[in-house]
Parts: structure tokens; sequence; C-alpha cells
């Protein structure tokens, strides 16, 4: 617990301010992970096909290892806060229930906020059942009358802003101030697009100037 700052222990006390920390950091490390993905697979049709010129199989890999990815982080901050009977989970709802036992008197709002992001996560519901945490043989053979409903961008970002909104609640009751959540660093991805153009516009202008004859040069 080190690494938690003083404040949070100091304001929330040792749970709460290590359980506030870890989801912060959390919220962070999803947002980055989001944000790479938007970067390249959905920002346009153009850059997919960049992409895929220079590495289909790769790409298609990275945006499915992504994908997959980002939905199990959702799932996992709307776990119970248990699991067994010895296994607490960093997750909202234990936030929501350790908030009930040192702060009550905004404890009913953070569940609403929470109950809030729970249902904004729950498109994720039949993807970690039935392919993320577990292979489903019906489906992975073919044989699963219903597949898996589709996902769109606006999903992802409307649950990324119901936990900020869980958060701030959070920030706003004991601090005072509200968070802008800004993710630093997290332009790789456009760099390495950016990269990737121009190595792809430097070798088709190599190629041109081979391809013409040196008789039109003169």
């Amino acid at each position: 617990m080190a690494d938690i700052p003083d404040e949070y222990v100091k304001v929330l006390g040792d749970k709460l301010g290590a359980i506030f920390h870890a989801l912060r950091k959390d919220e962070t490390r999803l947002s980055l992970k989001w944000n790479q993905y938007r970067a390249l697979f959905a920002e346009s049709q153009e850059r997919i096909d960049l992409l895929n010129r220079v590495g289909r199989t790769f790409f298609f890999i990275i945006q499915e290892v992504l994908h997959d990815d980002v939905l199990m982080h959702i799932a996992r901050l709307v776990d119970p806060e248990n699991s067994g009977k010895n296994k607490e989970n960093l997750s909202l709802l234990q936030l929501a229930s350790v908030v009930k036992i040192h702060t009550p008197q905004i404890s009913a709002e953070i569940e609403s906020l929470v109950k809030q992001a729970k249902d904004k996560a729950r498109f994720v519901e039949d993807w970690r059942h039935h392919r993320l945490a577990h292979t489903d043989l019906n489906l992975a053979l073919g044989l699963r009358a219903k597949a898996l409903p589709g996902i769109d961008l606006e999903q992802i970002e409307e649950f990324l802003r119901a936990l900020r909104n869980v958060l701030r609640k959070i920030l706003s009751h004991f601090w005072q101030i509200g968070d802008s959540f800004i993710v630093y660093a997290d332009r790789d991805a456009e760099y390495l697009v950016e990269f990737i153009r121009q190595a792809v516009e430097a070798k088709d202008a190599a190629f041109t100037a081979v391809e013409i004859d040196p008789k039109e040069r003169s």
C-alpha cells in the first residue's frame, strides 16, 4: 500500500483509500487501452486499409486482443464484491459496500451511480460467459442459435462516463473538486499510424521512381 497517496489514506481511511486509488488507476488503464483501440480501428476505413496493407494478420490479432481485454476489464469492474467465501474483488460494488460503512451520508448516491454503471455494462455479460471467461461449446461449433450481440463504440463510452461519475462523486464529496480524467501519453497509436503511413508513402515513391523509364527523366 506504499504507493497510495497519503491524502487518500488520511481522508478516506486505509481500506476506502486503497480501493478508491486502485479504481482510479483501473479507470486510467481502461481508458488508455480503449483510446488505443479507437485510434487504430475506429477512426476511419482508410486507416484500417492502411493497417491491413502492412500487417493484416498482426493487426487483426491486436484488434481482437484489445477488444476482448477491454470487455473483460469492464466486466471485472462490475463484479460482485466477493467471489466465494474469502475472495474480495476490486469492483465498483466493493467500493459501494465500503462507502456504506465509511461514509453512509453519500452511500445512497454512490449505490445509485454504481447501479447506473452496472446497467451500462450489461452488454458484456453474454460475451464474458460465452467467449471471454469461458468458451461456449455450442457457440464455438456453430450450434448456438443466437450469435453474441454486437457491441458499438458508444456502449463502451457510456460505461466509461458512468464509471467516472462514481469516482467524481468521491472526489467532490471529500475534496470539493471534480476531475477531468485526462489520460496522458495516449497518442502512441496515432504516432504508430503516422510512421506506418510515412513508410508506405516512401516505399510507394521509391517503387514509382524505379518504374519510370530513364528516357522520360531526361
